[in-house]
C-alpha cells in the first residue's frame, strides 16, 4: 500500500492525518506532494481557525520512504549528488515552507517514532504534545550525509545549540521525557491521553479571539530575525490591528464584566 494523507474538517478545525501505519507513516514522494498541497490550501482558508497534525497507528512519521532513494545509492557520484540537489528543493523544501507559512496555530500530536522528515514536521508545530512512547531521531550522519529536511534550522531554535548538536552529530535519539525537558514538546502525556490532550488545546485555541491568536503566532515566528526595536514596532502594528476587530471589543467587554471579575 502506498499510503495517503487525510484531511478532516469540522467546526473550524482542519486535522491532517498521515495514514500509512504499516510503514510507520514513512512519507512517499506522492504523500509529500499531497501533504504540501493540503497545507497550502489551508493557508488560504479563512474558515479554518486551528490546524491539527496527527498520524495513524503507533508511530508519527519514520521520515522519507526508503523505497524512494534508489538514485541516492547509484554507482555514479553525480547521480547520487543530484538526488539531493534536485530532489530536496522540489519536494521537502516546498513542504517545510508551506508548514511554516500557515497563519493558523498548529497543534501536533506525536506518539512512537518521529525520524528525519518526521521530526521536521513536528518541529513546525506551534504546540506539540507527545506521548510517553515518542522518540525523536535525526540519523542522517549515520547514513553518511548531513541534515537535509531543515532540521539544522529548526532544532537549534527549539532545543538549543547543545542539544541540537547531540541529536545531530551523534545521531542520538531524544526520548519523550527529554523532549519535554528541552522544550521540543510542550506536553508529555500517557499514550491513552494523547488525543484528548491535543483536542483540549485545540478547543482552548478556538475559544480565543482568532485575530489575536494568528497575530501572536506571526510575532513569535518573526522574532528570531528581528532586532528588538523592529520587533517592538511589529508588536505595536499587530496590537493596533487587533484593536480594530470586533473580537477585540468583545474580549475586553467579557474581561471587564462583573461576573468575570468575581471569578478571576
Amino acid at each position: 500500500m502506498t499510503g495517503t494523507v487525510l484531511l478532516h474538517r469540522a467546526d473550524g478545525v482542519a486535522t491532517i492525518e498521515i495514514d500509512r501505519p504499516q510503514s510507520r507513516n514513512a512519507l512517499t514522494a506522492g504523500m509529500t506532494r499531497q501533504l504540501t498541497d493540503i497545507v497550502g490550501s489551508l493557508a488560504e482558508d479563512v474558515s479554518v481557525k486551528v490546524v491539527a497534525i496527527t498520524a495513524a497507528g503507533r508511530d508519527f512519521c519514520a521520515g522519507a520512504d526508503m523505497g524512494d532513494i534508489e538514485a541516492a545509492i547509484s554507482p555514479d557520484p553525480a547521480t547520487r549528488a543530484s538526488s539531493f540537489t534536485t530532489g530536496l528543493p522540489s519536494s521537502v523544501h516546498p513542504l517545510l515552507h508551506a508548514l511554516l507559512a500557515l497563519p493558523q496555530p498548529v497543534v501536533a500530536a506525536v506518539r512512537g517514532h518521529a525520524i528525519g522528515l518526521g521530526v521536521a514536521i513536528a518541529l513546525t508545530a506551534d504546540l506539540l504534545v507527545v506521548s510517553e512512547t515518542a522518540r525523536f531521531s535525526v540519523p542522517q550522519v549515520r547514513l553518511g550525509h548531513t541534515l537535509d529536511h531543515g532540521e539544522s534550522w529548526l532544532l537549534p531554535r527549539r532545543v538549543g545549540v547543545a542539544q541540537a548538536a547531540r541529536m545531530s552529530l551523534l545521531a542520538e535519539p531524544l526520548a519523550a521525557s527529554a523532549a519535554e525537558r528541552h522544550g521540543l514538546a510542550g506536553w508529555l502525556v500517557v499514550d491513552d491521553e494523547l488525543e484528548s490532550t491535543s483536542r483540549e488545546l485545540v478547543d482552548q485555541l478556538l475559544a480565543l479571539p482568532a485575530p489575536a491568536v494568528i497575530a501572536t503566532k506571526r510575532l513569535l515566528r518573526s522574532s528570531f530575525d528581528m532586532s528588538l526595536g523592529d520587533q517592538l514596532d511589529s508588536e505595536v502594528r499587530e496590537a493596533a490591528a487587533c484593536a480594530t476587530t470586533d473580537e477585540f471589543v468583545e474580549a475586553v467587554r467579557a474581561a471587564m464584566s462583573p461576573t468575570r471579575r468575581r471569578t478571576t
